[in-house]
């Protein structure tokens, strides 16, 4: 994804010392490491403009993710709760994303801009003094944002360590092909081992290169589907 695609020219800080240590604590991930170039996250600054790209990218490419992001800008710059709520859901879809989605976005903009949400309490990137759990509880209560929308906010808003987006297709097909197993549960041995700290920097590597990179598999979240 490019800067002029609405993201932070800053780069998500993969470490050198991060992926040393997950090489040579999981042998499999760090031969299939060893033979990538190390990738690069581009991070959102600000948390309204990353709930709208990934409401935007839910269960579709990310080629498709990015073309509809590039529109919404054309169309709706600056990308601030204030000007997004000055349109209706019909002109928010000429963007390209589902009427349904326009809608999410629409009142996600209402809620913050009209103070039903805090916007000052939320976390800022660098913020070491909230919970994750906590984070994604309370910001699942917005309109369309279910699991996977809020783990992709803790890391390309927030740049917490420790997230794995498990309902991520492209994840669990990375997953299995760097471990050679049919199927990823939540109970499989390499994703429940513990990693402090290091749980966002494992999961490109076992995305990268995965068609349909951000498409849901076939366990979308309950409020993401279901209009809440």
């Amino acid at each position: 994804m490019e800067e002029d695609c609405g993201m932070k020219g800053e780069i998500f800080p993969f470490g050198d010392r991060e992926i040393s240590w997950l090489s040579s604590r999981d042998p499999e991930l760090g031969s299939f490491i060893s033979r990538m170039k190390k990738p690069e996250r581009k991070l959102f600054p600000d948390i309204f403009s990353g709930l709208v790209f990934h409401i935007i990218s839910q269960q579709i490419s990310v080629k498709a993710a990015e073309t509809e992001w590039k529109r919404f800008q054309e169309l709706f710059s600056p990308v601030t709760p204030e000007n997004v709520r000055c349109y209706s859901p019909e002109e928010i879809q000429k963007a390209g994303t589902a009427l349904r989605r326009a809608g999410y976005i629409r009142r996600i903009a209402e809620q913050l801009s009209d103070g039903t949400i805090n916007w000052e309490a939320l976390p800022e990137a660098g913020d070491n003094e909230f919970d994750d759990a906590a984070f994604v509880k309370e910001i699942t209560k917005l309109p369309g944002v279910g699991e996977w929308t809020a783990e992709m906010i803790l890391i390309h808003v927030l740049k917490r360590p420790d997230v794995i987006n498990f309902k991520d297709l492209a994840v669990r097909r990375g997953m299995r092909m760097v471990y050679h197993v049919p199927a990823i549960s939540r109970e499989f041995r390499e994703f429940q081992e513990p990693r402090p700290g290091f749980h966002t920097f494992d999961r490109p590597f076992k995305a990268d290169g995965q068609a349909g990179a951000g498409i849901t598999e076939d366990l979308p979240c309950e409020n993401e589907v279901s209009g809440k």
